[in-house]
């Protein structure tokens, strides 16, 4: 079941076509961090940056209180271990997978809700009824929204997450300086 849905194609026509599929990840280097890009189960991209953990933004009790601006806000704090080092770092993250987000394979899992259904011996769903209600909730809910869904890109969530790291970065300088 893992497997259904997971080639992009499958999620209808977008920019996301262009980008990375899901299981691969983008990494880079930006001024000295090691920032990640995945998408998660819906389709869009979250961001994590790996930071020392001596360093202030890992010492808050809940992550959610992180003082960071980022899209949607930090979603995501989590101590660990680098694999390549054995240092502890800490993991800042954020997503692109909010109320006003398009998540592009959330619309194609939608629509094959009764692939993930259990079926009886004779290949039918215990649960066709309950998921055409489902979809039917979820088709309502999505038009009732006022805003427009956005798909967020992979460029966009690079931009966010540099972004992120550059006010880590700032305030670190600024904390340097004035010591």
């Amino acid at each position: 079941m893992a497997e259904i849905l997971m080639n992009k194609k499958d999620w209808g026509e977008g920019e996301w076509l262009n980008e990375p599929g899901m299981n691969e990840i983008v990494e880079f280097d930006y001024k000295g961090y090691r920032c990640i890009l995945v998408r998660n189960d819906f389709g869009s991209w979250c961001g994590y940056v790996e930071i020392p953990a001596e360093s202030k933004w890992a010492k808050y009790d809940n992550y959610m209180d992180i003082p960071l601006d980022v899209h949607g806000g930090v979603t995501y704090g989590q101590a660990a271990k680098n694999k390549e080092t054995g240092k502890e770092i800490y993991i800042i993250g954020f997503d692109c997978n909010h109320g006003s987000d398009y998540a592009p394979r959330s619309e194609a899992i939608n629509k094959n809700l009764h692939l993930f259904a259990p079926t009886g011996i004779d290949g039918s769903s215990a649960l066709e009824g309950k998921v055409k209600e489902l979809q039917q909730k979820m088709l309502d809910l999505a038009t009732s929204m006022h805003w427009k869904q956005v798909y967020r890109t992979l460029d966009y969530a690079t931009e966010q997450l540099k972004g992120l790291v550059d006010q880590m970065d700032s305030d670190q300088i600024e904390e340097n300086n004035g010591d």
